[in-house]
């Protein structure tokens, strides 16, 4: 185990800075006047400021000794030269390097005091007027409530790298936030679960047994059923697994759990369903996303295709045809091409080396003769590469084929913007989760066929839901199953 060690000075400059993640390089000034690299995953830093570090000495390949800091805890500069980077920084909106220099002289040390107590001097400085010193006050402020939050969030044991991303969801509201309820952070913020989110809890006190813990723990438990694949939980063994989770007896926590779930019930957060006189729960996400699969499925199959392709003809053609352009077809293969044009969606399964590849490739050869209009497709950008490069045919991810608009977090290509295609296939089909399953069916016209390809044999997707098996057990599309290994 390295040694920890805590170096304190004053931030010389930055090398470095993610503004994602938070993760810092920077040049930290001693007390002695040495200088040393600093790296690490660390809350909003600027020239001038000083801090100190715990952390451990590191040996980078490239760059050599550096400081890895674990730890971060940032004061206002003292000094001259530390007021004039830390001013010059860019950090308060309304001064930059020339009159940061020019305040520092004019008021010294004193500079940070006039800023936060008396900013109406700053106009003793030549050029800056009324409009400047209410920018200013305004810029001022809000590094205040940046500071303030990542003492506080730090005190209550959040890394540097949640704070970072918990104050840029949050802003100016992230302390209000957590001290109403903490938990809110595991539901809106990626990459803080529902253990970081207690940890926190614990840390302000809240009771183990609060309806604020046992109902996040009741939404923890739910999502944790998406890993086997399944959207629902049976009612009595969500309670059990709540208890579990949140180490209480579920005994003393029966009342209240009641209560969380009426809660969540009546915010839409989750939806009880009953089958076969069992009650099981799900959140409402993944009810809505699953139930838009079903309905566009049933639409697109009542829907009458725009190709209608003339079977007889193309059968005949792969059997006469025993070899063509060096693909040659088995049994199955045939079968399975055929099944993709006379179902408006089908589903084609194969392990390694059974010849997937192959018979898209002679798919597209037929769609390509029809002139119809086709799009490739699949989750990754991987398989989408290991795609194109199998068919010599261009292929892209479904985010890039949907069209994901960052902005909004969601996809340009819906109901009301259709792709422009006849015919998609989609590779690697095991990996979507029902919520991408919903996207790409929203956005496939009424008219067009879908083939999906996958291995059942590999694991589902880690997402919502188990999308291709379900489909396959609905008995209501096209399946085929290759199974003859030809590597």
């Amino acid at each position: 185990m390295p040694t920890t060690e805590t170096l304190t000075g004053y931030i010389d400059r930055l090398l470095f800075h993610n503004q994602e993640n938070g993760f810092v390089v920077f040049v930290l000034q001693l007390k002695n006047k040495q200088t040393t690299t600093v790296k690490g995953f660390m809350p909003s830093l600027h020239p001038g400021e000083q801090v100190s570090v715990q952390g451990s000495w590191v040996m980078h390949p490239k760059f050599g000794k550096q400081f890895e800091a674990q730890q971060c805890t940032t004061h206002v500069p003292t000094t001259i030269i530390g007021l004039k980077k830390y001013l010059s920084s860019g950090l308060i909106k309304g001064i930059g390097p020339v009159y940061g220099e020019k305040l520092v002289t004019y008021f010294g040390d004193q500079v940070l005091e006039i800023i936060d107590k008396q900013p109406d001097r700053l106009q003793e400085i030549d050029g800056i007027g009324p409009k400047r010193v209410e920018k200013i006050i305004e810029a001022w402020k809000d590094q205040k409530e940046i500071s303030h939050l990542m003492v506080f969030l730090q005190e209550k044991g959040v890394s540097p790298t949640y704070a970072t991303k918990i104050y840029k969801h949050y802003r100016n509201e992230a302390v209000n936030v957590i001290l109403e309820n903490p938990y809110r952070l595991a539901q809106d913020i990626w990459g803080i679960g529902f253990k970081t989110a207690d940890q926190i809890a614990q840390n302000l006190d809240i009771a183990p047994n609060s309806i604020k813990r046992i109902r996040a723990g009741i939404l923890h438990a739910i999502s944790t059923t998406v890993s086997d694949g399944n959207l629902y939980s049976p009612l009595e063994t969500l309670k059990k697994e709540t208890a579990t989770l949140l180490d209480l007896a579920l005994v003393d926590i029966q009342d209240t759990i009641k209560i969380g779930l009426h809660e969540l019930y009546n915010s839409n957060t989750i939806k009880l369903i009953t089958y076969e006189e069992q009650h099981f729960i799900t959140l409402s996400q993944f009810y809505f996303s699953e139930k838009g699969v079903a309905l566009k499925i049933k639409k697109l199959m009542q829907h009458p295709p725009k190709q209608v392709f003339n079977i007889n003809a193309i059968y005949k053609k792969l059997r006469s045809t025993a070899q063509e352009k060096n693909i040659v077809l088995n049994e199955d293969q045939q079968r399975s091409i055929l099944t993709c044009l006379q179902h408006k969606i089908t589903v084609i399964t194969g392990g390694p080396g059974t010849g997937k590849t192959t018979l898209i490739k002679k798919l597209l050869t037929i769609l390509d003769s029809q002139k119809i209009v086709y799009r490739l497709a699949a989750p990754t950008g991987r398989a989408a590469k290991r795609m194109t490069e199998g068919t010599g045919r261009p292929a892209t991810t479904i985010h890039r084929l949907l069209e994901f608009d960052v902005s909004t977090m969601g996809f340009v290509r819906n109901e009301q913007n259709a792709l422009l295609v006849d015919f998609l296939i989609i590779d690697e089909a095991s990996m979507i989760d029902i919520f991408l399953a919903h996207a790409v069916l929203k956005a496939l016209p009424l008219n067009a066929y879908l083939v999906l390809i996958g291995d059942i044999d590999q694991l589902p997707s880690v997402g919502a839901g188990n999308f291709l098996h379900d489909l396959i057990a609905s008995n209501i599309v096209g399946y085929m199953r290759l199974i003859k290994i030809f590597r």
